[in-house]
C-alpha cells in the first residue's frame, strides 16, 4: 500500500464499555436509546434522570458517522460498543513507503 502525505487517512476506533450490573431485558434494549425513556430495571437507582443521555449520545455518534450497540441480558450486565473513525494527519512524508 502506498501512503501519500497529501491524502486523507482514517483511524477506526472501537470503544467497549462493560459493566456487571443488573443487565437490561431484551424488551428494554429495544427502547434503550429512545428520547425520555427510563428503564424499569433502573428506576429505583435513577430518580433524577430524564432519559435523554443515551439518546443524545447515540445521535451525536451517528452524526459523526459512527454507531452504538448494546448486548445485555437480565442478571448478566451490559456491554456497550461504540464504533467510529477519525481522520488523521500524517506528520511525515510516507510517499514510497510500502506497507504489507
Amino acid at each position: 500500500m502506498l501512503l501519500d502525505s497529501n491524502s486523507t487517512h482514517y483511524i477506526n476506533y472501537d470503544l467497549i464499555i462493560k459493566d456487571y450490573g443488573c443487565g437490561i431485558s431484551s424488551e428494554n434494549i429495544k427502547r434503550l436509546f429512545m428520547d425520555f425513556n427510563k428503564l424499569e430495571e433502573n428506576s429505583a437507582n435513577n430518580k433524577n434522570g430524564v432519559g435523554l443521555g443515551l439518546s443524545i449520545s447515540k445521535k451525536l455518534i451517528e452524526m459523526m458517522g459512527g454507531n452504538v450497540s448494546v448486548d445485555s441480558a437480565l442478571g448478566s450486565g451490559s456491554t456497550f460498543t461504540i464504533n467510529f473513525k477519525s481522520s488523521c494527519v500524517l506528520s511525515h512524508d510516507f510517499t514510497g513507503f510500502e506497507n504489507s
